[in-house]
């Protein structure tokens, strides 16, 4: 090994060493806690687990998680799980579309609030307010006359709490987006992402 080709060595070594430890220290400032599945109960036996089917939970770093699973009539969900200063979930859902008549996106978004429901009764204690995020899916658009994607981010916020104190503490701003809904091939499916923050 030439001299120059020692010192482009050590150049690379130190530029890797650099992204790693750059890497790392972003990690230790998230202010997040590492991702956990929020659909596993730990008892299989509960009526709970018994409405989900093939769920799995991939932990890909310290602060972002995939989670796929079933519904019991055959509806798939699958919730990422990233976010950092901002905590975000992105939920998949995509069903069967029965009916002969192409549906509207007043109809697809009716039927997935519904499962959104179905998700918040599976686990009623998730940072994110799902019922909430149900009842503005089902009303929504609330004026204009067409969907538009993405949508202009919807408040989940909650109304301001007392601390301790006496003083009002404000809640994190919370609030979600429709990202995309498709229909092909007698399957629709909804996307859409719920944030809070910042933590």
């Amino acid at each position: 090994m030439t001299p120059h080709d020692k010192i482009l060595v050590a150049l690379l070594f130190f530029c890797t060493s650099l992204v790693m430890s750059s890497a790392c220290i972003a990690q230790d400032n998230c202010l997040r806690s590492e991702p956990e599945p929020y659909f596993a109960h730990k008892d299989k036996r509960s009526a709970k687990n018994q409405q989900i089917s093939q769920h799995q939970f991939t932990l890909l770093d310290a602060s972002s998680a995939i989670e796929t699973f079933d519904l019991a009539d055959g509806t798939h969900v699958k919730i990422e799980h990233t976010g950092c200063e901002y905590f975000v979930n992105h939920i998949s859902i995509s069903a069967a579309w029965t009916a002969r008549h192409t549906p509207s996106h007043r109809e697809i978004l009716q039927r997935f609030s519904q499962r959104l429901r179905q998700l918040h009764k599976l686990h009623p204690n998730t940072l994110f307010e799902i019922r909430h995020a149900a009842d503005q899916l089902a009303r929504y658009p609330h004026k204009a006359a067409k969907v538009t994607f993405p949508s202009e981010p919807i408040s989940l916020d909650k109304p301001s709490h007392q601390a301790k104190s006496g003083e009002a503490m404000e809640s994190p701003r919370a609030f979600f987006t429709i990202e995309q809904i498709t229909y092909r091939a007698n399957e629709i499916a909804l996307r859409l992402s719920l944030t809070i923050g910042p933590l």
